[in-house]
C-alpha cells in the first residue's frame, strides 16, 4: 500500500494501478478503502470481472447479500455473456431460498452461452441437490450436444448417467469418463472419478489402470499417486496403503487429502510408533488446515504423547481461531477428558462467547 498509494496518485488514469490497490486494501482487511477502491474501478470499467467479484465477496463477508446481489444483477445485465456473475448470482439466490429464481436465471444464461462449461455445472449441480436426476441428465446431455468435443461435456454427463434414478448401464456410464479422458488426458476430475466408480464395483485392478495411464499427463502426481494408495486399502491392507501415502507426502508435504487419508488409516490401525514418527512435527503446509491440526493433536495424544506437552499448540491454535465453534468444542472436551474441569470452564469463559458472536 504505501508503494502503490503514491503511484496511485501520480497516475489516477491507470487503471491496472487501482486494480492492484483495491487488492492490496483487501488483504490488508481494510474494506471500507476497498470498497471505495472496487466501486471506482467499476465505475471506469464495469466489465471487470475481477473488480466485481471481489466487490461481492467484500459484501458477502460483511453479510450484505442484498448488495452483493445487486452488484451481480448489474454485472448480468452489463455482461450476460459472462459465466462468474450468472454462477455467483445463482448462489446468493440459492443460499436465500429462491431456488426457482435461481435455476431460471441459470437456464437463461445457458440459452445464450450453451457451451459455457461453468453455467452447465452449476444447473447440474443444483438439480442434483433437489433430486431432479432426469433433468439434470438433460442438461448434461446438452452440454455434449453443445460442445461434443469437449472433455467437459462429457464428464458431466458420465455424472449425470451415474446419479440418475436406476442409474444407467454401467458400459454407458464408462463410455462417457472415457470419451472425456480421450479428449483431455490432463483432467484428473474424470480419472478420479472413473477410478473410484470402478473400485466400488469391485474392478479395483481396472481402477488401478485408469489412474497409471494419467500419470504421465499430469503436471502435478501427488493426488493420483494418493488415488492409488487408497485403492491398497480399499483391497484391504490398511498398512501397505499408508506407507504409500507416505512415500506420496514426502514429496508433497502439502497435499491435505493424503494427510486426512493416513490419519484415518492410522486410527484404524493403531500404529503408535508410526503417528508419533509422522505427526510429532506439524507437517509444512498444513499449518492453516483447522481440522488437520485438531485431529493431529488428538492422535498423538492416543499414540501416548503427554498431553501437557501438547498444550503449547492447543493454546496457539485458540488464540489463531478464537470465534471457532468446533475448536472450542474440541478444546473443551480433550480437558474435559483429562478431568481438568476448572481449565475447561476457564476455556468456555474466555472463548465460547467469542464464538458465539461469530
Amino acid at each position: 500500500v504505501e508503494l502503490l498509494e503514491p503511484a496511485f496518485r501520480a497516475h489516477p488514469s491507470r487503471l491496472g494501478l487501482r486494480q492492484s490497490l483495491a487488492g492490496a486494501y483487501v488483504a490488508l482487511g481494510e474494506t471500507d478503502r476497498a470498497e471505495v477502491a472496487l466501486r471506482d474501478l467499476l465505475d471506469r470499467r464495469p466489465r471487470d470481472a475481477y473488480a466485481r467479484s471481489r466487490l461481492v465477496s467484500l459484501l458477502i463477508g460483511r453479510g450484505n447479500h442484498d448488495e452483493a446481489l445487486a452488484v451481480l444483477d448489474e454485472g448480468v445485465r452489463i455482461d450476460p455473456t459472462q459465466p462468474s456473475f450468472h454462477v455467483r448470482r445463482a448462489e446468493l439466490l440459492w443460499e436465500a431460498g429462491r431456488r426457482d429464481e435461481a435455476l431460471e436465471g441459470l437456464r437463461g444464461a445457458l440459452a445464450r452461452s450453451p457451451r459455457a462449461g461453468p453455467l452447465r455445472k452449476a444447473a447440474i449441480d443444483r438439480l442434483h441437490e433437489t433430486g431432479q436426476h432426469e433433468a439434470a441428465l438433460e442438461l448434461a446431455e446438452g452440454g455434449v450436444e453443445a460442445a461434443p468435443r469437449e472433455a467437459w461435456a462429457h464428464f458431466l454427463l458420465a455424472q449425470a448417467r451415474r446419479m440418475a434414478p436406476g442409474g444407467h448401464e454401467s458400459a454407458a456410464v464408462e463410455a462417457a469418463y472415457r470419451r472425456a479422458l480421450e479428449l483431455d488426458r490432463r483432467l484428473f476430475a474424470a480419472a478420479d472419478d472413473l477410478a473410484v466408480w470402478l473400485a466400488n464395483t469391485g474392478a479395483i485392478d481396472r481402477a488401478r489402470q485408469v489412474l497409471e495411464e494419467a500419470l504421465p499427463h499430469l503436471d502435478a502426481t501427488a493426488p493420483a499417486r494418493g488415488r492409488l494408495a487408497w485403492l491398497i486399502h480399499e483391497e484391504g491392507s490398511a498398512t501397505r496403503a499408508i506407507e504409500a501415502m507416505e512415500a506420496v507426502l514426502a514429496e508433497a508435504p502439502g497435499y491435505d487429502w493424503g494427510w486426512h487419508a493416513v490419519l484415518d488409516w492410522m486410527e484404524e490401525t493403531h500404529d503408535w510408533p508410526r503417528v508419533v514418527r509422522l505427526l510429532e512435527e506439524l507437517p509444512p503446509g498444513m499449518e492453516s488446515d483447522l481440522r488437520f491440526r485438531v485431529r493431529r493433536l488428538k492422535l498423538l495424544q492416543e499414540a501416548g504423547v503427554s498431553p501437557s506437552s501438547l498444550d503449547r499448540e492447543w493454546e496457539g491454535l485458540m488464540e489463531a481461531n478464537p470465534t471457532s465453534v468446533p475448536l472450542v468444542i474440541n478444546r473443551f472436551n480433550d480437558l474435559r477428558d483429562r478431568q481438568e474441569p476448572a481449565a475447561a470452564e476457564r476455556l468456555l469463559q474466555r472463548y465460547l462467547p467469542r464464538a458465539s458472536a461469530a
